[in-house]
């Protein structure tokens, strides 16, 4: 078997599951290696991660098994009509997230006294406004369709570009203690479209089984229609209410509240100063029984008059902290911008001896620069993003590939991931992993070829934090297995 076709052979039973989980929101990998296989080629696959992420919160509840299992498919369609020219059409399923929080921890809703008190201070009062329900959850997908054209220069040298459609939709539900007054916090980004670009080079050697290739792709930039469901508005609304009733039946106006309290304090100033007097007085007369009645009679005005101002300074705190929240409708009709970040795939292999070869990858992804604000959820948080992560990502896979006769070929890999940054979002809260992996092929003709794969992941511990920054979650010791199948055909 020459070397050609071996490198062939061996490297597509990596593509299965070479990336599956990865940081932030990264899945696929974007391999182009379907493309730059040699003729005319066709293939289909499915990949599936099984990931195990426990952890706890920051009150010591357990948090089990937060992350979703998830498949994704991949296909591609390669056509040389000439030697120099190619065309293709790849599909693939970039980002993505899955998460459902479970169990009695601060993550899950816990519509109760004691959520209350956390969320809007001593004494909120539990209504209907705050019986919120459910978990944490997230669910985000994106779809791919890049078309390539590849122009052969020389021999050994092949430049490619194209343009690439891309579809994003997603849904998170914020619940739980964790998130304070933004518990019930609901956002539905309907499916959204927008074009990016692609462009690369590839060089290769086939008499050594050498080929290496380097691949760009551009952000991609949404703004899909969304609905934005809030229920601090409500809740606010509701407290607002209680305390205004409380000051009617009391006798104060709440319209009236400012006027009232400047009425009392200025009472309160003049027994203040009468009080003063009269204790002056009796330093002179201590004995003078008609000074010690009106001291009394002051000290107990002074008394009713301080209770008094407190409990309505008290409630012109609350009145004007909860102006802000009570003002925010229940639920908007927005749009939400996300940008889908720019990435560079570095991919090598070369033949080490006969019948092996070994294949490295390398890719960056920007993650640095991706944030997702939604409107609402700015207004309430003063400008916060809903998701974001501070470092970019860097990730690596090397192995060997061996040939074990026409039929049957094999591939062993190590990984690893950098992870967008520590702390994390509580969507996705683990950084980075360490993987291994096996890959096999299986060719009952020489023009079909049968791959499956499987990977372990030991997934990065994480701080988990909301979007204030605050630490809320502690993730550690968690795992993932990953598999594919691919089903490759040349023509």
């Amino acid at each position: 078997m020459k070397m050609k076709s071996l490198a062939a052979a061996i490297a597509l039973t990596i593509v299965p599951v070479s990336t599956v989980f990865a940081a932030a929101l990264d899945r696929s990998g974007q391999s182009v290696a379907a493309f730059l296989q040699p003729g005319n080629y066709a293939e289909i696959g499915i990949s599936s991660l099984q990931p195990t992420v426990d952890g706890k919160d920051t009150s010591g509840n357990p948090v089990n098994d937060m992350a979703d299992t998830y498949n994704f498919w991949n296909a591609a369609l390669k056509v040389q009509p000439t030697d120099y020219f190619s065309f293709g059409l790849l599909y693939d399923e970039p980002f993505g997230a899955a998460a459902t929080y479970k169990g009695n921890n601060n993550f899950v809703a816990q519509p109760n006294q004691a959520f209350a008190t956390s969320t809007f201070g001593p004494n909120a009062p539990l209504n209907s406004t705050l019986g919120i329900s459910g978990s944490t959850h997230v669910d985000v997908d994106t779809r791919n369709i890049t078309s390539l054209f590849g122009f052969k220069p020389m021999t050994n040298f092949t430049l490619y570009g194209g343009l690439v459609y891309q579809e994003v939709e997603g849904k998170v539900n914020l619940r739980g203690a964790s998130y304070g007054p933004l518990s019930g916090y609901d956002i539905n980004i309907d499916e959204d479209s927008a074009f990016g670009w692609i462009a690369g080079a590839a060089y290769e050697v086939p008499e050594i089984a050498l080929k290496a290739s380097i691949t760009y792709r551009s952000d991609i930039e949404h703004e899909g229609s969304s609905r934005e469901t809030l229920p601090l508005g409500n809740a606010a609304r509701g407290i607002v209410s209680g305390i205004n009733q409380s000051l009617t039946d009391a006798g104060v106006n709440p319209s009236q509240l400012g006027a009232t309290l400047t009425a009392i304090t200025n009472g309160l100033n003049s027994v203040n100063a009468g009080l003063a007097q009269v204790n002056t007085a009796l330093q002179a007369n201590p004995g003078n029984t008609t000074l010690l009645g009106q001291q009394a009679q002051l000290t107990a005005q002074q008394a009713q008059l301080t209770a008094q101002q407190t409990r309505l300074a008290t409630a012109q705190g609350a009145l004007t902290s909860l102006a802000a929240p009570s003002a925010l409708p229940a639920t908007a009709d927005t749009r939400t911008k996300v940008t889908t970040p720019q990435s560079v795939n570095l991919d090598f292999q070369t033949g080490i001896m006969a019948n092996t070869v070994a294949f490295a990858n390398v890719r960056w992804v920007e993650w640095s620069e991706f944030s997702v604000q939604p409107p609402l959820f700015a207004t309430a948080t003063s400008g916060l993003n809903l998701v974001d992560y501070t470092d970019d990502q860097w990730s690596a896979n090397v192995g060997v590939g061996r040939k074990v006769n026409d039929q049957w070929a094999g591939n062993v890999s190590v990984g690893w991931d950098s992870g967008a940054g520590n702390p994390v979002t509580t969507l996705g809260p683990t950084e980075g992993y360490w993987n291994v992996g096996l890959g096999v092929r299986y060719s009952p003709t020489p023009k079909v070829e049968l791959s499956g794969g499987v990977k372990y992941f030991w997934l990065g511990d994480a701080d988990a934090k909301i979007s204030s920054g605050t630490i809320v979650g502690d993730f550690e010791g968690n795992h993932a297995l990953a598999y594919g199948l691919k089903l490759g055909y040349r023509f």
